[in-house]
């Protein structure tokens, strides 16, 4: 049935020469009510406006076409789509808008039932809107093709466009329909299919036709790739996903950004096919890398000022007082140095490309290969944006020279700008001396004002210069790392400043770098380094060290530790050990993440476990009898085997019995005496966080002290039923920073130094349990017992620096799993927390039980123990 109206149709266009647009619309309003009644009416009187705004009358003739073509099916089937074609013409789209109208034409030309016009209106309406905008037209017009075929197969060949067809350009998009519809004209159910990409030939075609490379597809491998280069945490997300995306950024191409958590990276790239894609993605991911991993962002400004005072430029530096006032600017270090200048920005770019060609050159040395690739992509994108020829590229050829190809620009007398050779060979000279970051701050103060002379020259006004146009817009942003590293530096200017009123000089980096590698913490002998010469010894260095402990407690540690306590006491090295971390994010584990420290805690005297014996007497007595009805009864005698150490005299009276009366009998007529030996090791894992200091729900005792007093009481069980058990508590911060402190060894008997290392346990600092779970189940892994079983004592949900929520909960989970496909079971005793969903989500509905008070733990504990190590 051909529902295209004829020559005579009262819904053929009215001429559009008369330049009154509102009798038009009158008319065609006034119409359409007295037609189809006021709903149609309605839905004409907002989706002429646009029509009639664009002045186009082919668009308004082809508009009424397809609406008398809808009308045949229904009025209820005009409102969604209308609604799209006003939307895409009100926000001028012009050409989405007309293609828009062909999908619809040959979608309701076809016959379709109620229902298929219902569903098919709903989706073209909702899905062509949702198509990417720099995409819309050209996927439409594919749509259009296969709608042209089947309407029946819109809805497929929509799902798959939201699929991996989106990452098809123009061309290949349009090889893949003819496919399609090619397959279709001889199969129609193979033709369906493929345009639903339910075949193998079709994804194959797909991906062969994929010229666009999407993020998401190689996220995981960017990630693999990064930390297996660098050894860095870093990880991949989309520039979408960036808050506070910068606003001077060039999209004319890929770009990349950073904040020394994430590499953030274009959600696809479209380079002239997927292996130029991919390898785009490895460049521009490994060169942002390179800020981190060769300590850009490390930036001492002190430090950099005294090597150039070294270096005998002085007559460039900036005087004392506005490097006093810079420095009083909540500003990070490298913001600072910019903010000595007066064109911030310039000095900004020149840093950037001295710092480039530093990273360059270290990256050089240790992969020249990447190196090698990065050049190709980095030229292209300087010789098109030097094509512009604005004051924006002025630096580029000097870019090129240090950071692209020194070798091929250097003495090149071709290079426009006058100082490029010059101070390219002043870099290379410089970076041979020295390859430090602070070493750029030196070039900046010797070109500046040279580059700014030159740029006055060209422009006559340098005070209006913009950033310059450094290729994938990788310009240095420090303000985006200040977020991640602000609280650390802030600590350290502290530290800096206590060291200084002693009348030692040091500097902010080196504090920073001993911070950042125990978690924010310092140990005696950090201060040592940081505070004497390694000949620097006896009583008035070791009174200098301890008055500087004092003073770093006193300013920034008020809430830990006193000067006694473990955080100042760390001497020498520990066993170290690194594990891995799930990354609920990635999907995957993050290898060699976490540090774990083993340590012990210190004897300290105390009766904490006699007074604790005393005041729970009653229960401990209860405990013991109940435990000792777990120990062996010595010998079990076993019946009825086929051999063994004597007779079974019942069996034998059976046997003699059966065959008297013809039967056939048992050759079991032996029977064994079995010694029966328990062969269990326990490892108890306390939790001694920071929040273990809060006192317990309803009542006056800390959740530490409940957890002490239930150690006392598993002490006495286990010493009772005779298995063997360590206790070791953990705690730390930061993922380098994880603390496990061995309280009893599975070898130690239970003497009066272990009580004391009982009555030594404090609140230390945060919880990131999956780490603690970890190292705990590789040292009870190694025991041979038949029974190993971890029991966790804790007051809540895992926190740590990075480590929060659901994170935190994912990995813990991982943890546990890890620990019983070992073959251990697993156990949590939680304290102070009410009965939670989130508990079940965390340990297992069966894994975990709650108290909020020392008393409810025999009842508790015998059902868990007995349970699991029967």
């Amino acid at each position: 049935m051909d529902n295209r109206p004829v020559e005579n149709d009262p819904w053929k266009p009215l001429e559009l020469f008369d330049p009154e647009q509102t009798d038009t619309y009158e008319k065609l309003v006034g119409k359409a009510e007295q037609e189809s009644g006021p709903t149609l009416a309605g839905i004409m009187a907002e989706s002429l406006v646009p029509v009639l705004a664009s002045k186009d009358p082919a668009l308004l003739a082809h508009f009424l076409v397809v609406v008398r073509i809808m009308q045949s099916k229904g009025v209820y089937a005009l409102a969604s789509p209308l609604s799209t074609l006003t939307f895409l013409l009100r926000t001028g789209n012009l050409s989405a808008g007309k293609t828009f109208l062909h999908v619809l034409e040959n979608a309701f030309s076809q016959e379709m039932n109620y229902n298929q016009c219902k569903q098919v209106a709903s989706r073209l309406a909702q899905d062509c809107l949702r198509f990417p905008d720099h995409k819309k037209t050209w996927m439409m017009k594919a749509l259009c093709r296969v709608i042209r075929q089947d309407v029946m197969l819109a809805e497929p060949f929509i799902d798959s466009l939201k699929g991996d067809l989106e990452f098809l350009d123009h061309q290949g998009l349009s090889a893949f329909v003819a496919m399609g519809l090619e397959k279709y004209q001889k199969n129609p159910d193979a033709g369906e299919k493929f345009f639903s990409l339910k075949t193998q030939a079709a994804r194959e075609a797909c991906l062969e036709l994929q010229s666009v490379v999407p993020l998401k597809q190689v996220q995981h491998r960017l990630n693999r790739y990064i930390q297996a280069s660098t050894g860095l945490p870093l990880r991949v997300r989309p520039i979408t996903a960036m808050p506070n995306l910068p606003v001077d950024i060039h999209m004319d191409e890929p770009c990349v950004l950073s904040d020394g958590r994430y590499l953030y990276l274009p959600e696809e790239i479209h380079m002239g096919g997927r292996e130029a894609g991919w390898n785009l993605y490895k460049v521009l991911a490994r060169l942002e890398a390179g800020y981190d991993e060769f300590q850009t962002f490390a930036f001492d400004l002190h430090k950099a000022l005294d090597r150039c005072r070294a270096e005998d430029v002085t007559m460039v530096l900036p005087k004392e007082e506005q490097i006093a006032a810079v420095m009083s600017m909540d500003l990070s270090d490298m913001e600072r140095f910019f903010h000595l200048f007066p064109n911030p920005r310039l000095a900004s770019d020149l840093f950037t490309v001295f710092e480039h060609g530093r990273i360059r050159a270290l990256m050089h040395r240790k992969n020249p290969g990447v190196i090698r690739q990065a050049a190709v992509y980095l030229q292209q994108s300087c010789d098109r944006r030097i094509q512009r020829a604005g004051p924006e590229a002025v630096l580029l050829p000097l870019y090129a020279a240090v950071a692209v190809h020194p070798e091929s620009t250097k003495n090149d007398s071709r290079n426009p700008l006058p100082f490029v050779n010059r101070f390219s060979e002043q870099f290379f000279r410089s970076i041979q001396k020295d390859d430090t970051v602070e070493a750029i701050a030196g070039l900046v103060l010797s070109s500046y004002h040279e580059v700014k002379s030159f740029l006055q020259m060209v422009t006559g006004n340098a005070e209006e210069y913009p950033p310059a146009a450094i290729p994938f817009n990788r310009s240095l942003r420090p303000e985006l790392h200040a977020g991640t590293a602000s609280l650390q530096q802030k600590k350290a200017e502290q530290i800096q400043r206590i060291f200084h009123t002693k009348g030692i000089r040091t500097y902010r980096s080196d504090i920073q770098k001993k911070l950042d590698e125990h978690s924010g913490n310092l140990s005696r002998d950090d201060i040592r380094a940081l505070a004497l010469h390694p000949e620097e010894t006896g009583p008035q260095a070791e009174e200098t060290i301890r008055n500087i402990i004092i003073s770093v407690q006193r300013e920034l540690f008020l809430d830990k530790r006193p000067e006694e306590g473990l955080i100042f006491q760390e001497q020498g090295s520990y066993p170290s050990f690194r594990y891995h971390e799930w990354d609920m994010e990635q999907g995957d584990y993050l290898e060699d993440h976490v540090l774990v420290r083993e340590k012990q805690i210190p004897e300290k005297q105390g009766t904490f476990y006699a007074d604790t014996v005393a005041l729970h007497h009653g229960l401990i007595r209860r405990i013991r009898h109940s435990f000792e009805l777990l120990k062996p009864e010595g010998l079990t005698i076993l019946r009825r085997w086929i051999e063994g150490d004597e007779f079974d005299y019942r069996a034998m009276l059976d046997f003699a019995i059966e065959k008297k009366i013809g039967l056939t009998p048992s050759e079991r007529i032996y029977m064994k005496r079995i010694k029966q030996v328990r062969d269990v090791s326990v490892l108890v894992l306390v939790d001694l966080s920071r929040s273990t200091a809060n006192l317990a729900a309803g009542t006056d005792k800390s959740v530490l002290t409940i957890e002490k007093e239930a150690i006392v009481l598993l002490c006495e069980a286990l010493t009772v039923v005779g298995d063997a058990f360590s206790i070791a508590g953990f705690s730390g911060t930061g993922r380098l920073g994880v603390d496990y402190f061995s309280i009893k060894e599975f070898h130690e008997e239970m003497k009066e130094t272990v009580r004391q290392r009982i009555h030594a346990m404090q609140p230390l600092r945060s919880t990131r349990l999956g780490a603690a779970i970890r190292h705990a189940s590789s040292r009870l892994a190694y025991r041979d017992s038949k029974v190993r079983l971890l029991l966790i004592i804790s007051d809540g949900f895992p926190n740590d620096n990075g480590y929060k929520q659901e994170y935190a909960i994912q990995d813990t989970r991982k943890a546990l799993l890890e620990a019983r496909s070992k073959n251990l079971f697993t156990h949590s005793i939680t304290v102070n927390i009410t009965g939670s969903a989130q508990l079940d989500h965390l340990y297992g509905k069966l894994h975990h039980s709650v108290i909020s008070d020392v008393c409810e733990l025999p009842d508790k504990l015998l059902r868990i123990y007995g349970n699991l190590t029967r």
